[in-house]
């Protein structure tokens, strides 16, 4: 089985600009996530009282969407599971495009929306940490 490489959420070689795209507001066939675990990071060794690391699953049905956000104070990482999913990254001219079997990470300085723009399921498994 081949290494997993997870990339950074970036535009590729001379994609940076515009996209011109419109922010959508609201969630289109999100499900609600399924928090699979989480650790208080105020009761570990770390002590980040109010911060936690969690995992859990996104599911995207065929034609959704994530709204905008960002990742300001949110920094994860996902790994594509199933499907695949495009990212509309501020900055950047044309989406990302990620597949089944994909990672990318999420730092402060991403805001982005994604779509699932085929006819399956997409179902993301994230890891962050939040407040």
């Amino acid at each position: 089985m081949p290494a997993l490489a997870v990339q950074k959420m970036e535009c590729a070689a001379g994609q940076e600009g515009d996209g011109g795209w419109q922010h959508p507001t609201k969630a289109v066939g999100e499900h609600p996530a399924v928090i699979l675990g989480e650790v208080d990071l105020g009761q570990e060794s770390i002590q980040q009282p109010g911060y936690f690391l969690r995992m859990r699953t996104v599911t995207v049905e065929p034609g959704g969407v994530i709204p905008y956000h960002s990742h300001g104070k949110r920094p994860g990482i996902f790994f594509m599971k199933h499907g695949q999913i495009k990212i509309y990254v501020d900055g950047c001219k044309m989406p990302l495009v990620l597949n089944e079997g994909d990672s990318v990470v999420e730092d402060h300085r991403i805001k982005h929306f994604a779509r699932n723009e085929t006819d399956d399921v997409a179902i993301l498994l994230v890891a962050d940490i939040h407040q």
